[in-house]
């Protein structure tokens, strides 16, 4: 007899999970899910990227997909973008629960993984206190005095500053491009490595910007970036191609919201676990001259100045936005 109710214990079984799998009402649409695995047999190991923009043709800007039995929703283009991460900031700021991801439960710490309240924003406004007052976002330091963002890290973490040969940073450096290698894999770095390949083709006439600024002056400032404007269009261009964090860091509701017009719950799924896809922004059709191609010509309007675009998102956009955005960016265009 127990023999003979085995099968009906399966069947029981799958029933129940497959309900696990169901999307809410007015959820946004996606594939079928399987119980257990979700939607992880919809995208191949060499290049998911390529699977997501796949679905976002079957399913529009906003759609759904299920890591193993939790749903989770993915944003594309600017529009679903500016929507859920400007518009509704406080909605989308949280942070997915990590104890419903991994095996084991683990304790948050730190500032980036935090969830959305008042500890993050303390320790935000904390951060950017203690990054300005250690030179970061200072236009008045010139080119051999100003410190490169890591750098100031290095000097609140360790209170050192090191040279820019130095072995130590080197060693940094390079922790942080096999770090990029593994979590975003093998085609964020591919496409870097092509975006830098091409920046040696534009090359000289960023040195012609350069040598012209330098027949006036001995040092070149922040504040000359106004004169440079091809050698900002191509490190933002670099930025834009490169895109090395093309999934940022997942987001979570805050509250029952929509987006949309789909309803994403808060009670419901204990937060809607949010997948910002910044790759589909940073090479939308219609937001960039030529949205598939390394040219500088993207951020530079009809009288040959520098522009940016709203679809420029290379640090994801709103109150979760990386914490050096509006410095880092600057700094850049010192190197």
């Amino acid at each position: 007899v127990f023999v003979s109710l085995i099968p009906l214990w399966i069947c029981v079984v799958f029933f129940v999970l497959c309900l696990k799998c169901q999307r809410p009402k007015n959820f946004p649409p996606g594939p079928p899910p399987l119980p257990i695995l979700g939607n992880l047999l919809n995208f191949s190991l060499d290049n998911p990227m390529r699977d997501l923009e796949r679905l976002r043709k079957c399913y529009g800007n906003v759609y759904s997909l299920f890591i193993g039995p939790k749903p989770a929703v993915v944003i594309d283009g600017v529009q679903a973008m500016k929507e859920a991460m400007m518009s509704k900031a406080a909605d989308f700021a949280g942070r997915p629960e990590l104890s419903h991801h991994m095996p084991i439960s683990m304790p948050v710490v730190g500032m980036v993984l935090a969830d959305y309240g008042l500890s993050w924003k303390e320790h935000r406004r904390f951060a950017l206190m203690t990054l300005r007052n250690f030179g970061l976002g200072k236009h008045s330091h010139t080119l051999g005095r100003v410190c490169t963002c890591s750098n100031i890290i290095c000097q609140v973490l360790f209170g050192t500053l090191y040279g820019y040969n130095d072995e130590f940073i080197k060693v940094v450096v390079q922790c942080f491009k096999e770090n990029s290698k593994i979590a975003n894999g093998p085609w964020a770095m591919v496409s870097y490595n092509i975006s830098i390949l091409d920046f040696t083709q534009q090359h000289h006439r960023c040195q012609q910007e350069i040598d012209h600024m330098l027949e006036m002056k001995t040092q070149i400032t922040y504040d000359d970036r106004h004169n440079m404007p091809y050698m900002q269009t191509v490190i933002h261009e670099i930025q834009r191609i490169a895109n090395t964090a093309p999934l940022s860091v997942f987001h979570s509701t805050t509250k029952d919201t929509e987006l949309m017009g789909y309803f994403l719950p808060k009670k419901q799924l204990k937060g809607t676990l949010v997948i910002q896809n910044l790759n589909s922004v940073l090479n939308e059709e219609g937001q960039w001259k030529f949205p598939h191609e390394f040219k500088p010509e993207n951020f530079l309007n009809d009288q040959g100045e520098f522009v940016k675009p709203k679809a420029f998102v290379p640090f994801s956009a709103g109150s979760r936005m990386c914490l050096g955005e509006t410095h880092t960016a600057g700094y850049l265009q010192k190197l």
